[in-house]
């Protein structure tokens, strides 16, 4: 039906580089009632059909008949598709199913939008892929988001590589769920004179960064409420990135995800008085310099874009949203990272200082100050700040609902 065409091209690309494997198609969720159940149904029969004709075209993969996966929900009284996530379930559905991949979808409402999401489990390694979605003000409005989804899913594929692969052939070892590896390396912070919108403190300067891991999108308002226990965000949605939050509650959440996670926390928390272990393996906020370095994928122009940004590519002031967008929904840039700029504000470690002038060595920003750096710009705000080069600062105590966070880890 609608997702149906970039479900096609997206598991073309993952089944490219593996022997034909069988895939089951679950029924899709339907959360907030943004559907009636018989639309719900129709939906999901329609995708179904099509992901079947896809395999057989491409010859990539086949699919269980829809009426063996009905038959089993029939005998599972009690079948809930949220537990798709338990692996031992998943594993059983797998075995009894003789399929290799379960494929399911969630449609649902976030603020006055339509969600649709696609997720995949692999069995038996019941790995979670991550889901790729598109939204709209209606259901039909989703049907004129696939196009462009469907070029932005090709784009950020390599070579029909399985996703969570590492461009450029890189081998760092297990990559956290959620997180690309950011290989290490020498570029140019700041921005030229020339550069149209230029602040006075983007003064430019050589810088070295070790490698790292990076969270794919900002930090998401479900996987803050998972930890933390609560949602302070203003727009609400799971899928959405958590936002008023202040500097002090980021680190905070790094710290109990690290610890929920039986990782070393980064962190030394003492009121006010935040020390960083540079050594932890756990959570931890992008220094200035690793944050540039990711968002600007080795280009030079003011945005990674080339010399201009559009509203097809970044959530910011100029979109007629004026609201925070589901993580992910605009193109990932070339190292697969999503919202790098616009959507909300990034806090991080450092505090907001003026720039040396020589050449540094993994920078953790000035000894000490007032304001803690924000990057990447946001939804409330104009395209000038989305820059990569650009420079904003808050109080480490201020939460608005442009504010937001995304995590790193020490890379290999």
């Amino acid at each position: 039906m609608r997702k149906v065409v970039a479900g096609f091209v997206f598991m073309a690309c993952v089944f490219a580089a593996y022997a034909q494997v069988r895939a089951a198609v679950f029924p899709f969720e339907v959360r907030d009632n943004v559907i009636n159940q018989s639309e719900a149904q129709a939906f999901y029969g329609d995708f179904s059909n099509r992901f079947s004709r896809a395999g057989r075209e491409t010859g990539l993969f086949s699919v269980v008949p829809r009426g063996d996966v009905e038959k089993l929900f029939t005998q599972e009284a009690n079948f809930q598709l949220s537990r798709l996530s338990d692996s031992a379930k998943t594993a059983e559905y797998g075995r009894v199913l003789n399929a290799g991949w379960i494929i399911s979808g969630q449609l649902s409402k976030v603020g006055t939008r339509i969600v649709f999401m696609i997720s995949m489990y692999t069995y038996p390694d019941f790995v979670q892929i991550d889901g790729s979605q598109i939204y709209a003000r209606d259901i039909d409005g989703l049907i004129d988001r696939i196009p462009g989804l469907v070029r932005d899913i090709q784009k950020s594929m390599t070579g029909g590589a399985r996703p969570g692969a590492v461009p450029g052939g890189a081998n760092p070892g297990a990559i956290p769920d959620g997180f690309v590896y950011i290989e290490g390396g020498a570029f140019i912070m700041g921005s030229p004179a020339s550069e149209a919108g230029r602040d006075d403190d983007e003064a430019q300067h050589r810088v070295t960064v070790s490698p790292f891991y990076m969270g794919k999108c900002e930090v998401t308002q479900e996987e803050y409420e998972a930890v933390m226990g609560a949602n302070p965000s203003k727009f609400k949605g799971y899928n959405l990135p958590v936002e008023s939050v202040s500097w002090y509650d980021a680190v905070e959440y790094c710290n109990a995800r690290s610890r929920k996670e039986g990782l070393t926390p980064a962190y030394g928390i003492n009121g006010d008085n935040v020390t960083w272990n540079r050594n932890a393996n756990g959570y931890r906020l992008p220094t200035e310099a690793e944050w540039e370095y990711a968002c600007r994928v080795g280009t030079t122009t003011p945005f990674s874009t080339g010399n201009n940004i559009t509203t097809r590519q970044a959530n910011y002031r100029e979109d007629r949203l004026r609201e925070t967008t589901p993580a992910g929904s605009f193109p990932a840039n070339p190292w697969g990272l999503y919202d790098m700029h616009g959507n909300v504000w990034e806090w991080c470690w450092d505090w907001y200082g003026g720039y040396p002038t020589s050449a540094q060595t993994n920078p953790t920003g000035a000894a000490s100050g007032s304001d803690r750096v924000l990057r990447g710009g946001s939804w409330y705000h104009y395209a000038q700040s989305l820059r990569s080069a650009y420079r904003s600062h808050g109080s480490p105590s201020d939460r608005y609902n442009f504010l937001g966070f995304r995590l790193v880890r020490n890379g290999g």
